[in-house]
């Protein structure tokens, strides 16, 4: 893929049909934890691991993504991400520079919410209260990976397809007070974590390729 490419794939917006079709069949940053969990017994992968790669298989055959059922958290969670971007802006007076569907490799990719002071931004908007209550329990990383392992891989994952070496991860909820309103994050690339989950995509992609040879 060459720079020009690249950067019509950054450009797209996020949840636009092109950037549906630029997600078709890749591996994406918000979904890469399903193939970081650790199967039972001597198994190479996990249920999760195999049913997403799977998946991955039949967008590329059918040229569909799969679409999940439509749960209305992740609704309310695309309706209030302009708000908190909005926030953040008159709060925190934070620049925020608009982020497309970044391709990593031809089978992989991630759209991060955004980028402040060249730093990765993910947003996460709870439709339970409760969840920002425990977003705003997070003092580390590591805490983070415990309480939310598909947040902390997402992040991670989304700074190694970006190339940045710092995240800006944020909890809005619009109906808390002012001042807990809004909980931020920031930690560092892990290149412990990012050389495991370029393994894992690895195997994924070579399993992936194996099973189109067969099915398409």
């Amino acid at each position: 893929m060459d720079d020009f490419e690249r950067e019509l794939l950054e450009a797209q917006e996020q949840r636009s049909q092109a950037w549906r079709d630029a997600r078709c069949g890749k591996f994406t940053a918000s979904e890469i934890w399903k193939l970081m969990v650790n199967p039972r017994g001597k198994k190479d992968w996990s249920d999760t691991a195999l049913t997403y790669i799977k998946t991955k298989v039949a967008e590329e055959i059918t040229g569909l993504v799969h679409q999940a059922s439509p749960a209305y958290p992740l609704v309310w969670g695309e309706e209030q991400e302009p708000f908190a971007k909005e926030f953040l802006k008159i709060k925190y007076g934070y620049e925020i520079t608009k982020a497309g569907f970044l391709a990593f490799t031809d089978h992989s990719g991630g759209t991060p919410d955004g980028y402040i002071d060249g730093k990765v931004l993910e947003i996460k908007c709870p439709y339970n209260s409760a969840n920002h209550i425990e977003y705003m329990m997070l003092e580390t990383a590591e805490v983070l990976l415990d309480f939310k392992p598909e947040n902390y891989y997402q992040c991670q994952a989304n700074m190694l397809f970006a190339k940045k070496d710092k995240c800006l991860l944020v909890s809005y909820d619009g109906r808390f007070p002012d001042d807990k309103i809004i909980k931020r994050l920031e930690f560092y690339a892990n290149p412990e974590i990012q050389n495991l989950i370029l393994q894992r995509l690895e195997g994924a992609i070579e399993m992936k390729l194996e099973l189109l040879k067969r099915f398409k």
